[in-house]
Parts: structure tokens; sequence; C-alpha cells
């Protein structure tokens, strides 16, 4: 229901009674008190009850738009929802670029139901609703000045299962505080989304170290990163800033900032690696990208999934703060782990297999030689023909001549690629010597 008062007054007495589906705007004026809201309200307020899902979108308004004819009394009667059905509930404040979003009073819903919970650049405080959702997907800017509150009311959220935490860069400085370690014992699932850029002064990393180094997930099962390099430089470019940029991706670096400190995730029995940039398969040579894989900080993993649409170089984990010296005190150090989890099973979804080749190949040797060959089940590689989505399996010492045969064959392309070109360059000498 988000059409006109008139077409919800005619459908309401048909829908026989079934939850209904709601998207609503709120608009927000001058940050001040003033609100006007979607005129369907009126007709939607008398049936809060059989609202299964609501969208509310908080739009600054500079001036008073779609004024509703009573506002007056909608406002406090909003503020005092009854949804026992509600439950889905998604809250989008994205169109505030201030510190601080418009106070909304949240304390007086009774969403008794309620069990999935989506915010973007907001998170709804004092809802009675949060003891008993099950699935978060929050959306937060690292420099958000409630981060450690709202990472406090996470920990407290004592249903909670399924995480989603969607990072975006700093673009202002902020300090960040952690108090004290933050245990989330309930969560099972998360998913870690960052999106980052290619270019020297990022401001949010040590933020996102601050972060990640305040955060123990003692029971958490499944791990899902999702790694964006985004285009900066040619953003940059096209508003005509001139700020210090490079030709590479800091997938690494990324890396290292989440996974903060030994025994971090204890637990994790399967990791899904998700690498992305703009560029794809039209990759451009110049621009390189390196990756660890933290194993030595997975003690329990037993399933690891890597999927990109990009080359990159496999690199070994270390242990680099990724900190400006003037920055040591302010940021807790980072320890590393010597943990050698034995997989079950890997699967690679990738744009060029081949880069993983080697590095798949040095662990499933190491496995053979500390005597846990048996326990590596299969290596699966997701091949895309056509718009099918085909799987080849590989189980263990049939992995292990995968992992041979793509080595050679890389090999021998990179050597077919010299000489291509040497030969190329040869003949332009010939040209030159003859002119």
């Amino acid at each position: 229901m988000d059409s006109s008062r008139k077409m919800a007054a005619a459908c309401l007495p048909r829908t026989n009674g079934l939850p209904l589906n709601i998207r609503l705007i709120i608009y927000d004026h001058d940050f001040t008190n003033e609100r006007s809201f979607d005129p369907i309200l009126a007709e939607l307020l008398p049936v809060t009850e059989r609202w299964g899902r609501l969208q509310l979108k908080f739009i600054f308004a500079g001036a008073v738009e779609r004024r509703c004819d009573f506002d007056g009394l909608i406002e406090p009667l909003l503020r005092l929802l009854d949804a026992p059905l509600l439950d889905e509930l998604y809250i989008d404040y994205s169109d505030f670029v201030s510190e601080e979003s418009p106070p909304w009073d949240w304390s007086r819903w009774n969403t008794p139901n309620l069990r999935h919970l989506k915010t973007i650049s907001y998170f709804p405080f004092f809802l009675p609703g949060l003891s008993s959702v099950t699935s978060l997907d929050l959306t937060i800017d690292v420099c958000d000045g409630q981060m450690s509150h709202t990472l406090e009311e996470i920990s407290q959220m004592g249903n909670l299962r399924d995480l989603t935490l969607k990072l975006s860069n700093a673009e202002r400085p902020i300090h960040f505080a952690a108090r004290k370690l933050l245990v989330i014992p309930q969560v099972r699932h998360l998913k870690i989304e960052t999106a980052f850029n290619i270019r020297i002064k990022d401001r949010s990393r040590r933020i996102e170290r601050s972060i990640f180094s305040f955060l123990f997930f003692p029971n958490l099962v499944h791990l899902r990163l999702d790694l964006e390099g985004t285009d900066y430089y040619h953003e940059l470019k096209k508003a005509n800033l001139d700020e210090e940029h490079t030709s590479r991706f800091y997938f690494k670096e990324e890396i290292n900032r989440i996974f903060s400190y030994i025994n971090q995730f204890p637990k994790v029995e399967s990791l899904y690696f998700n690498i992305i940039t703009p560029f794809g398969d039209l990759h451009n040579s110049k621009v390189r990208a390196e990756v660890a894989i933290p194993l030595n900080m997975l003690p329990s993993l037993k399933d690891f999934t890597l999927q990109s649409n990009t080359r990159f170089d496999i690199v070994e984990p270390d242990d680099p703060d990724d900190i400006f010296p003037d920055e040591e005190q302010a940021v807790a150090p980072r320890v590393v782990g010597n943990a050698f989890p034995i997989l079950d099973s890997v699967t690679l979804d990738m744009f060029d297999i081949s880069v993983v080749a080697k590095w798949l190949g040095d662990y499933l040797e190491k496995i053979k030689y500390r005597g846990k060959w048996d326990e590596f089940r299969e290596l699966a590689i997701m091949e895309r023909v056509g718009l099918d989505l085909r799987k080849s399996s590989y189980p263990g010492d049939e992995a292990l001549k995968w992992c041979e045969d793509k080595m050679i064959r890389y090999v021998a392309l990179v050597l077919w690629d010299s000489s291509h070109f040497l030969t190329a360059d040869l003949t332009s000498l010939s040209y030159i010597q003859n002119d």
C-alpha cells in the first residue's frame, strides 16, 4: 500500500484480513520537530493490527511537502503504533547528511512479532521489538557518532542470529573510543560488506581497525566477507577534485583490519570471500591487488569459498598495524594467530582461478605432510557456461593434480607471453636498425 487514499479505501475491504505490506515516507522539515506524512497513512493507521511489513523512508525536506490533512493527529498515533503482526521493519535515513538524525520516539511501539530489521544510516534505539529480532541488516558509516552505542545495543539483542554489517568509508575524521571488548555471543551468521577506494589518504582505516578490535564473536559459525574496491580515482576526476591516489586496491589491508586479533572468531566453520572491483574481467593490468587469506586466524574452519570477478595475487597473511605512527596509542596492536585448520572443502568461483592454484597446492601439500590428507574431501570449481553455472568436483588426489595442472598451464602461458612480447620487441628493433 503506497498509492492514493482513494485507492487504499477501495482496496482495503478486499484484502480479507491478510497482512499488509506498506511503504511510507516521512518528511522532516529543516531538522525541526515539524513533520508531514504520506496522505495514505490516514487510511492505514486504523488497521495497524494488520501491518505485516513496513518500510519507512525519512526524507529531509526544506519546505512542507505532501501535507496530510491530519498531521497534528497522525504523528502521535504513529508514535503509539500497535502492530502485533509486524514481522519486517525497514528504516531508511540515508537522505540525511548531518551527524545527527532527527529524533524519533520508538519506545511505545508494540511489535512483539518483529523478526527482521533492516536500517540504513540509523538505528532505532528504545524500540521494544529489538528483543525479538532474529535478523539485522545494518548499513552504517564508520564515522557514525553513535557507532559504539549501536554496537552495544546489538550485543543486547538476545535472539539475534543473523547479522549483516555494511560499512561505508569515513569522509571526515572522528575518534572512535573502544571502552571494552564487546562480546556478541548470540550471532551465528555474520556478513560484513565494505567498500574502499584506491587512494592514499583513507580516513576510515584506523576507525575500522578500532571497531573490529572491539568485537568478539565467540559462537559465530558462518562468516561472509564482501570486499569491494571502488573506482574512486575516476570519480575524483569527474568531480575535478585533486587527491592522492594509487594504482592498487587494498584488499589485503582491509582483511587485516577485520581480522584484528587471534581468537576473534574461534568457532567459524565456513568462510565465504567475495572480492569485487569495478573493472571485473576487463581488468586493468596497471591496477594491482593483493589478497591475504587468513586461515591462521580461523582455527575451526572447515569450508572455504572464494568468489571474485577480478585478478589478484595471493600473499601470506601478515601482522602489519596499517596505521600511522601518531595513531599507535589510539588503536590496539594487531595480534595474529598460527592456526592451521584442516579444510573439508574449497570452492572457487572466479574469473581467473589460476591465481589460486599455487596457494591451494601448497596448502594441500601441507595437509599431506601433517598426515591429515583423509580429512580433505573436495575441491569444487564453479564455471559459467553461457547462462548456466556448472560445478566440477575434484576429490582428494584429483584436487592436488588440478592444482599442478593449472600451475603448469599458467607458467607455460607466462613464458609464451614473454617470448611473444620479446619477439615483437626484437622485430621492432630490426625495423629501426634497417631505417
